[in-house]
């Protein structure tokens, strides 16, 4: 049996996310080839939000961000936070090895996502995407990246290694 390996669906080249664009991720095969069975997992069209759809940001707090669509301002965090939920549990009957997470998403991203502190505040990058950091704390054990990692050796080797020799 391959490792299974969670990966932001946007990054297997599927149509998903908010602008419709392809966001493919290459060095997914080119580091695993078959080596692998992917999980793909998108919050966004999870929750029922079509593509393309509105973009949306996290606003507030960094500890408690309310996530909302930008337009029309429509807040979306606790039906985020209880897909978040029953993902969670989900994932826990699944023999995941790792995650590979799409970099600055509000939902996926690990390290510099965007906060606004207002919607006429200029956003910081500070944060972690709510998903993320929810599959973070859930699974403190499992290696995790984002596809800007991938951009280093080390850190792709350290993930290979762990997810593929356990």
């Amino acid at each position: 049996m391959k490792p299974l390996i969670g990966v932001s669906s946007c990054l297997l080249g599927n149509l998903v996310r908010y602008d419709g664009r392809l966001k493919y991720e290459p060095r997914l095969k080119e580091v695993f080839g078959d080596k692998v069975d992917w999980l793909p997992i998108c919050p966004e069209v999870e929750l029922g939000l079509s593509t393309p759809r509105e973009k949306i940001i996290l606003l507030h707090d960094v500890e408690n961000p309310s996530l909302q669509t930008l337009e029309t301002q429509q807040d979306l965090t606790q039906q985020m936070q209880n897909w978040i939920d029953v993902k969670i549990r989900s994932l826990k009957k699944e023999p995941l090895k790792g995650f590979i997470f799409k970099a600055k998403s509000p939902s996926c991203g690990i390290q510099n996502v965007e906060f606004f502190s207002s919607r006429e505040a200029a956003p910081q990058r500070i944060g972690t995407g709510l998903f993320a950091k929810a599959f973070i704390e859930a699974f403190p054990h499992l290696p995790y990246l984002q596809e800007s990692d991938l951009d280093d050796p080390a850190l792709v080797k350290s993930f290979v290694e762990r997810v593929l020799h356990g």
